[in-house]
């Protein structure tokens, strides 16, 4: 696969991660990880600039958890996964 067409593939796979996201749905990717969003509740703060005190407003944010094979992989307990589909290089 070209550099263009991977750049492509990444993409349209970031921009329906996205848009599942932002409808409140929650995607998984096998062997990789879950993506889904929570509510932040409102919360006191302060202005690193002046130093007052301010209430940060609820808002809703992006969460990513690994998954255990992922873990497992970066820490070096496995050294590969076993393919599921073959790649074509």
């Amino acid at each position: 696969m070209s550099r263009r067409d991977s750049k492509v593939v990444l993409e349209c796979m970031l921009g329906a991660i996205i848009e599942a996201l932002q409808k409140g749905d929650t995607v998984y990717i096998r062997r990789f990880g879950t993506f889904n969003t929570r509510l932040r509740s409102a919360r006191p703060s302060r202005n690193p600039v002046t130093g007052a005190h301010v209430v940060s407003p609820a808002k809703k944010i992006a969460r990513f958890k690994s998954s255990k094979e992922l873990l497992r992989l970066v820490a070096g307990v496995i050294e590969e996964l076993e393919p599921e589909l073959t790649c074509v290089r």
